[in-house]
């Protein structure tokens, strides 16, 4: 239900009811594609494979292909 935008700081969020998850790992989208969430925030150091869901994503620099 959340959504992935950039913060005044700069940094990439996982945002859910108007507020970082941080909570959240796993992965979300935004309009520009899908995203590695840890703690609530796009973790752009990494690359490799997730299950989220029960699906297997291939993530690179924070950004998820299927």
């Amino acid at each position: 239900n959340g959504t992935v935008s950039q913060q005044a700081d700069g940094r990439w969020a996982f945002i859910n009811n108007g507020a970082v998850d941080t909570n959240f790992t796993g992965v979300a989208s935004n309009q520009s594609g899908s995203w590695y969430i840890e703690n609530g925030y796009v973790n752009f150091n990494f690359s490799g494979k997730v299950v989220f869901d029960g699906i297997t994503y291939d993530v690179e620099n924070g950004r998820v292909f299927r």
